[in-house]
């Protein structure tokens, strides 16, 4: 049981990480379309010019949902693994 608690706080932890990556990308690539010099696109949806922007936006704020959720849930199942070991 500890061993999957820690799986499982590992994989959301990873989710949390994954979104910040691809946030940072994704705002490097917006960037770079736009002027280069601000990666403040990512932060705001709403300026997203463009069909593969608005795609990207929508996807970043799913992720930004789960990586908000998985990310207690991870640090609650990382405690509780390490209460049962």
């Amino acid at each position: 049981m500890s061993f999957t608690l820690w799986i499982f706080s590992k994989f959301c932890f990873a989710c949390a990480i994954g979104y910040l990556i691809f946030s940072f990308l994704s705002a490097r690539w917006a960037a770079k379309r736009h002027d280069g010099s601000s990666l403040y696109l990512e932060f705001q949806p709403q300026r997203a010019r463009g069909s593969t922007e608005v795609a990207r936006a929508r996807l970043l704020k799913k992720m930004r949902l789960c990586a908000a959720v998985a990310l207690p849930i991870g640090i609650v199942s990382l405690v509780v693994s390490a209460l049962l070991s």
